[in-house]
């Protein structure tokens, strides 16, 4: 299973506990509601209760959002810097699948036209590196 269906299954589960926390606590303030007449302590910790729970449960929910617009603005960029076996000049573009450290591509030299390209890193970029390139 891939990070990103992995971590879109655990929202999924956390939006379902959150969801089934606000409903436990509007049961309890109705319950709470009920008994209050009565003027019973019971009624009171119940709808203090029910109004702690959907507190709490707010809160996760507001966690929960931010997380997830966290998540979409640190998309990182996988680049290859690939170095001429001639004459030794760099050259940075988006990684492909299946390349590796070491791995001599066909593309050519953009200094001299050999078609003969050595990968010597692959990397991330930051968000902040992004912004500057």
């Amino acid at each position: 299973m891939s990070e990103e269906r992995r971590r879109e299954s655990y929202m999924i589960v956390f939006f379902f506990i959150i969801s089934i926390s606000i409903l436990l606590g509007a049961v309890l303030i109705w319950v709470g509601l009920q008994g209050a007449p009565s003027g019973s302590i019971n009624s009171m910790m119940q709808f203090l209760f029910g109004i702690i729970t959907i507190a709490v449960a707010a809160k996760m929910m507001s966690d929960l959002m931010k997380t997830r617009e966290k998540e979409k603005e640190h998309k990182y960029e996988v680049v290859t810097v690939l170095q001429c076996k001639n004459c030794g000049v760099k050259m940075e573009r988006p990684t492909r699948d299946g390349e590796y450290v070491g791995m001599i591509t066909e593309e050519k030299c953009q200094k001299c036209g050999t078609s003969s390209m050595i990968i010597r890193f692959i990397y991330c970029k930051t968000p902040l590196e992004q912004a500057v390139s």
